[in-house]
């Protein structure tokens, strides 16, 4: 399953998401790129959009509706695999997991761990060596690593510029 990574212009991020258009006739239809839902935010000003659980749950009741000037840029489609399809390939060691995401030697992970911010079936210790999933460090770090960034595509939809009167950042649109 393949899904996007949104970030709002306030900074937060939602993962993993599927994005939809809402139709004259209220029907919701998917949208599985970046060009589609670029036109759509064109014609629409809006796109719906709706969370998966760790478990690749959702119901289509739980679209929300954002407003193109609410969204920073998108970033996919990113394959997601939810916990219950996962296979060893799937799963890392803390020192691979930081590798990949960048988060020098692990302890960032470590304590996440300690701090219980992982969900029932990402993580869990085998002996001395506690396994992640891959599912788990994109929740938490980034849906696209560091590392991997280049291989995604992105839109952005606004740039930040730092307006010096209000001492604040203000969203420019792109299109």
């Amino acid at each position: 399953m393949e899904l996007f990574q949104i970030y709002t212009i306030r900074g937060s991020r939602l993962w993993p998401a599927a994005i939809y258009q809402q139709e004259q006739t209220g029907e919701l239809t998917q949208l599985h790129s970046l060009e589609e839902i670029k036109q759509t935010l064109i014609a629409n000003e809006e796109i719906g959009v709706c969370e998966y659980s760790s478990l690749g749950d959702f119901t289509i009741d739980d679209v929300m509706f954002y407003k193109k000037g609410m969204i920073g840029s998108i970033v996919g489609p990113v394959p997601f695999t939810p916990i219950n399809q996962m296979t060893l390939d799937h799963v890392l060691s803390i020192k691979e997991a930081a590798e990949i995401w960048k988060l020098s030697d692990g302890n960032i992970i470590r304590k996440a761990i300690d701090r219980g911010n992982f969900e029932k079936g990402e993580v869990r210790k085998s002996g001395s060596t506690w396994l992640i999933s891959y599912a788990g460090m994109q929740r938490m770090y980034e849906a696209v690593p560091e590392t991997k960034e280049e291989d995604f595509p992105r839109l952005r939809v606004h740039k930040m510029e730092f307006n010096f009167e209000k001492g604040k950042m203000k969203p420019i649109p792109l299109f």
